[in-house]
């Protein structure tokens, strides 16, 4: 799919693939000492963590960002694919494949970006979207968070920069101070501004 849109593709870890004026833009897995980001300080080369590039985009566009502990691939993928089916044209970012969208990201031509903002590195505290979603908290990543309380810190602070124009919008049981942007809530719960009915579960899915 790279390569269709014209995107050089090199498969492994190699100080060769670097050239001048390059930026590099790692992920969290990326150990510190690899021999090709050794290469690219010796280039003078700018090095990023990908969520610092996320940020970048999602700064460019109008966006929503979905965050939490459980979901956030398959709620960002309906809001992508909602979007998507309502003409909007969106920029979509998913941890995952949705087949129903051709692949894990699109490079639409709309004013709308959507992106899945990830906590389990705490990156998603780099985003500031205009709508920010967040499905729950629960403690998932140990080596990281040493309590549930640091993971509500953290979306807590997030969602503190959301504009007052823009919403937060938060799932069944998510307790987080409120800042400037009005708040909705979604899910199973009663008094849910937008409520989930006539739910079933069976053998091929929910």
């Amino acid at each position: 799919r790279l390569r269709r849109f014209g995107i050089d593709v090199s498969e492994g870890h190699d100080r060769v693939h670097l050239e001048p004026g390059m930026e590099v833009v790692v992920s969290s897995v990326v150990p510190d000492e690899l021999d090709e980001l050794a290469a690219a300080s010796e280039l003078g080369l700018r090095v990023i963590h990908r969520g610092q590039l996320l940020a970048e985009l999602v700064a460019l566009k109008a966006s929503i960002c979905v965050t939490g502990a459980h979901g956030k691939t398959t709620t960002t993928a309906m809001i992508a694919f909602a979007a998507e089916r309502l003409g909007l044209d969106p920029t979509w970012l998913v941890g995952g494949e949705v087949p129903q969208l051709g692949g894990n990201a699109g490079p639409g031509g709309g004013d709308l970006l959507i992106a899945e903002g990830d906590e389990s590195d705490g990156s998603c505290a780099l985003l500031r979207p205009r709508v920010a979603v967040v499905t729950n908290v629960d403690l998932d990543h140990h080596a990281r968070y040493a309590s549930v309380r640091d993971v509500e810190r953290l979306f807590a602070e997030w969602i503190s920069h959301v504009p007052a124009d823009g919403a937060v919008v938060l799932g069944d049981g998510v307790s987080l101070p409120e800042g400037a942007a009005p708040v909705t809530r979604f899910g199973f719960d009663a008094g849910a501004n937008w409520h989930i009915s006539g739910f079933r579960s069976g053998p091929e899915g929910s």
